[in-house]
């Protein structure tokens, strides 16, 4: 090795080092507050929550973070390749982006989670409470639109399976997977390009096929005059290019194709609502939430005793389970605006909805759920006088059976989109007794 090549080593080491130390120390000073912020919010005592809570202030408060996305993601574009980050992401011949996965059709856990299902059902039954289980659509690329050789997500035999076990136990279910078409809605309408959710508008179609199922399953009379079922009576509004979904985040506006427009539904008789939210890990009885049913003021609801991590609104629904996005993103707002977030905020571990133009029918729902009922929730709150929901893969079995031994409802409708058919989401009925 002649001097000078070893002088270029040399140098190219000590720059390499520099920049490491350099960029290091920013990150410290950029993202170091958010850090600790991070740890003061997570659940004391809960190391892995703390954990979690730091790595994701570290990950999303990177220094220079969306340009680097950016960069890498406009690379991979000039190579034509069809995924990012080792598959993390891949992309149909449409455009659309998915998320990779090699694992589909391995551990199918179908059967045992059938039979939690059925177990809660039964306990439930007994006491008055009509059980359900509905399964939401999934973004799946049709087999035309995939490029050869790339692991696109598609948890379809799952959620066959998972509807087979539960019909052979007797649990009523409903299938929503092709409601969008039934309403006569396209693919491009029903799904984001950037996002794995489904659209507002695919979510009312299949709130208004549940609705329908409900009430001739079960008997019932939700919305008896088919007011809320009624495109008619909600505004629709579309915000042009100001969603960039989660699927477009991690991969980059320019990989992504750009931003994509949002269309949400908005009831023209907003009514009036008291909206509760936050982590039932912070509360220590869950007892304690009978509370909720007493406040006149939502807000107020960190006043009372054993709920001070709770938060709440009261208003019109624009003001409470909506929160319009913003009509123009610039710089790194784009990366923040979330627009998908609109209803019910995406998804809480924990919600209390009560309508106050509903009290007097007394009618009780509890949802457990994933982010893709947050539309559906927002838009069924209008037809009952209090809705609960809880994203069950926030929940331990014992909190979970705390919240749902703690009162006799009238509906536990379990609604879980098919990639998320596994254990975690069913933190319930792991044995035959419910305390």
């Amino acid at each position: 090795m002649d001097l000078a090549e070893r002088f270029g080593k040399t140098a190219f080491t000590v720059l390499a080092v520099v920049f490491l130390l350099g960029y290091s120390m920013g990150n410290f000073f950029h993202s170091g507050g958010a850090v600790m912020e991070a740890m003061a919010e997570a659940r004391p005592g809960s190391i892995g929550d703390i954990i979690a809570a730091v790595d994701n202030a570290v990950v999303e408060r990177m220094l220079w973070r969306y340009p680097f996305i950016e960069c890498y993601g406009r690379i991979q574009l000039a190579q034509g390749k069809h995924e990012i980050n080792s598959f993390e992401s891949v992309k149909d011949k449409a455009g659309y982006l998915h998320s990779g996965n090699f694992w589909v059709g391995f551990h199918d856990e179908s059967k045992e989670l059938a039979v939690r299902v059925r177990r809660l059902h039964d306990l439930l039954v007994a006491r008055g409470t009509q059980v359900c289980f509905i399964m939401p659509p999934m973004k799946v690329a049709g087999e035309e639109m995939r490029y050869e050789g790339i692991p696109y997500n598609d948890f379809t035999g799952q959620g066959d399976e998972m509807l087979r076990w539960l019909r052979y136990y007797g649990v009523p279910c409903l299938d929503l997977r092709q409601s969008f078409k039934a309403h006569g809605l396209s693919y491009g309408e029903a799904f984001f390009k950037t996002d794995h959710h489904w659209t507002p508008r695919a979510a009312f179609a299949g709130f208004c096929d549940m609705i329908e199922w409900l009430n001739g399953t079960f008997g019932t009379d939700f919305d008896p005059e088919n007011f809320y079922r009624d495109l008619d009576n909600y505004t629709i509004r579309t915000y042009e290019r100001i969603m960039l979904g989660s699927q477009g985040r991690n991969t980059g506006v320019d990989y992504a194709e750009g931003m994509e427009d949002y269309t949400i539904l908005i009831p023209k008789d907003e009514g009036n609502y008291n909206w509760i939210r936050g982590d039932l890990k912070r509360v220590e009885d869950v007892g304690a939430l009978s509370r909720l049913e007493l406040l006149e003021n939502a807000d107020a609801v960190n006043q009372q005793a054993g709920l001070e991590n709770l938060r709440g609104s009261d208003g019109l629904f624009t003001a409470t389970l909506l929160k319009l996005p913003q009509e123009e993103l610039e710089g790194e707002e784009i990366y923040h605006g979330v627009a998908e977030k609109t209803y019910l905020e995406e998804i809480m571990p924990y919600d209390f909805i009560r309508n106050n133009n509903r009290t007097g029918d007394g009618m009780s729902v509890l949802f457990l759920r994933d982010s893709y009922a947050s539309p559906v929730i927002s838009f069924f709150a209008q037809c009952v006088s209090q809705v609960e929901a809880a994203w069950t893969n926030q929940y331990d079995s014992q909190t979970m059976e705390s919240l749902l031994a703690r009162k006799d409802y009238d509906y536990v409708i379990i609604m879980l989109y098919p990639e998320n058919l596994s254990y975690e989401f069913f933190p319930f009925c792991e044995s035959e007794e419910l305390p």
